[in-house]
């Protein structure tokens, strides 16, 4: 029996009954929804979107812009809507989240027990040249939007408080996205099927202010156009615990994602509003490359000054710095209505002038932020949302001095895969920044959206990619530890500045745009041109049109 799963297996289930207990004990007032419990677990579910678009006509924040989240959490920021003050359009979207929250239901119910199934079917057209000439992270975008032919989510809802669902799905692996006739969403050949479903799938309780989710499926903080200083959008399936407790003006969330059996990354964050037009999150996290710690689940505790990197923690019999740090805010002001200004920033490394003093110029800073506007127009037929961003990263942004053992990255391979060998089917991800370290970016977005109707996008995006980001990938192929300190350049080398090496230059263009047809029906089109200059010279077109049918 392997100790550590014994023991992981064991914090949870005492999580569970304490969670159990807790909601049960303090169930009180107001007009009740139809589940405090459920998870809005579809990631770019236009419930979102409704929200956030409303919220923002309103000029009222979110408290937290991180998912997945609850009903109860989300019914939040639903409260905190003006719905009198709301355009046309607005009146639409506020009526359509109102039965989403009281009005939601499932296909079966007895007494204090509910069954809900449905139906997916899509089918995918894409086309793809010179995909080489593009940036490595536009794979993961494609494979993210791309719609599994066959999917069947199904809920079971005991009580308000209690809360299951699983989607299981017939569809592609990542590698066989790339690989194995690529025109299509279509696994055409048995070792292009993704066998390791579902990618969405968890057990959630909770009441009108406390949520535990035990899951699987994309964690984000913040809602940006490049996916997140703090925690990545990017890896298509993360298995976590997390426990939150939130009211209107502040929120505790604490969340524990396994990498792999004896690999960890363990956050805590806690949100405030003070103000209903600002909401701050601060947010710590680590990386454990260890069995698990039960000391991080304080949810108060500084992780930082545990100074994990000096215990010994032992993993295939290696004793060293097995952990990473992690330090992040992000922040949401509403000044006026319709116009959102946000920020993130995020570190794993910082040297003191002592510390330099000390011996420590060999270790880089390592930090990266983002800014951005939004402004929202609101239209009789719509929204239009008008969106600029910049990002910047350093060079070893999230890099850590053992490689991927406390670096922020995470891998894993398809048992079933399309490409020649097993090793080329590994998948390559950041755990934060989806864009890594040693990348300059901007991004400006025109979006005019009408929720469950229609939607019309433009984006441009400018990307500068330096070379640490493929240098430390390579270093792990290779069993290597790509920092700094263990080179004789090392205080040269901790100086670099964000481009490094030969420069690649990227510029994207892309039209998106979806229509629903009739109920249920909805057609989607998306087609993207890639100019390269620098390391990397050409240019790549992307093409990808589906239709989708939903039972219901």
């Amino acid at each position: 029996m392997n100790i550590k799963r014994v023991f992981f297996n064991a914090v949870t289930e005492k999580l569970f009954i304490f969670s159990f207990l807790f909601f049960s004990l303090c169930n009180s007032y107001t007009e009740e929804i139809s589940s405090y419990s459920k998870i809005l677990y579809e990631y770019d579910s236009l419930f979102y979107d409704e929200l956030h678009l409303t919220s923002l006509e309103s000029g009222y924040v979110w408290l937290s812009y991180k998912k997945p989240a609850s009903y109860a959490e989300l019914k939040l920021n639903f409260d905190g809507i003006n719905e009198k003050a709301l355009s046309e359009h607005g009146k639409v979207s506020y009526e359509n989240l109102y039965n989403m929250f009281y009005k939601s239901k499932p296909l079966l119910s007895y007494e204090q027990f509910a069954f809900d199934i449905n139906l997916k079917l899509a089918l995918q057209a894409q086309y793809l040249y010179n995909g080489e000439k593009e940036p490595f992270i536009n794979k993961f975008h494609r494979y993210n939007k791309t719609p599994e032919p066959i999917a069947v989510p199904f809920e079971f809802y005991f009580s308000q408080y209690v809360y299951l669902y699983c989607v299981p799905v017939f569809g592609k692996n990542f590698s066989g996205s790339i690989h194995s006739y690529p025109y299509t969403n279509l696994p055409l050949a048995g070792n292009a099927m993704d066998y390791h479903f579902p990618k969405k799938t968890g057990l959630s309780i909770g009441n009108k202010f406390f949520n535990f989710h035990i899951g699987r499926g994309r964690l984000n903080v913040g809602r940006t156009l490049s996916g997140g200083m703090i925690i990545s959008d990017t890896p298509d399936r993360l298995d976590f615990a997390s426990a939150s407790l939130f009211f209107k003006y502040v929120k505790l969330d604490m969340t524990v994602a396994e990498i792999n059996p004896t690999r960890f990354f363990i956050s805590h964050e806690i949100s405030i509003r003070p103000l209903k037009q600002l909401s701050v999150t601060l947010h710590e996290g680590i990386i454990l490359n260890s069995v698990f710690d039960p000391r991080f689940l304080n949810p108060f505790m500084i992780f930082h000054n545990y100074a994990p990197w000096k215990d010994p923690y032992i993993n295939n019999n290696y004793n060293g710095n097995l952990i990473g740090c992690q330090l992040g805010f992000d922040i949401n002001i509403i000044p006026v209505k319709n116009l959102r200004i946000y920020g993130q920033f995020g570190m794993n490394q910082f040297q003191t002038p002592s510390e330099l003093k000390g011996g420590a110029n060999n270790i880089p800073n390592s930090m990266g932020g983002i800014a951005g506007i939004e402004y929202s127009i609101p239209m009789q037929v719509g929204y239009l949302t008008l969106n600029t961003e910049f990002m910047y990263a350093d060079p070893w942004l999230y890099i850590g001095d053992t490689g991927s053992k406390n670096s922020f990255s995470a891998s894993r391979k398809e048992n079933v895969y399309a490409s020649k060998t097993y090793d080329a089917s590994e998948i390559k991800t950041w755990l934060t920044n989806p864009y890594g370290p040693d990348t300059i970016a901007a991004f400006f977005k025109a979006d005019f959206n009408s929720p469950h109707k229609y939607r019309a996008a433009f984006t441009y995006r400018f990307l500068c990619k330096g070379e640490n980001e493929e240098k430390f990938f390579n270093s792990i192929d290779k069993g290597e530890y790509y920092y700094p300190i263990h080179y004789k350049e090392g205080v040269k080398m901790a100086k670099w500045k964000t481009p490094t090496g030969t420069v690649s230059y990227f510029h994207t263009m892309q039209l998106e745009s979806s229509y629903t047809i009739i109920k249920n029906l909805n057609i989607n089109a998306a087609l993207s041109w890639t100019i390269a200059r620098g390391k990397i010279n050409g240019h790549s077109v992307d093409f990808s049109t589906y239709i989708m049918y939903s039972l219901r």
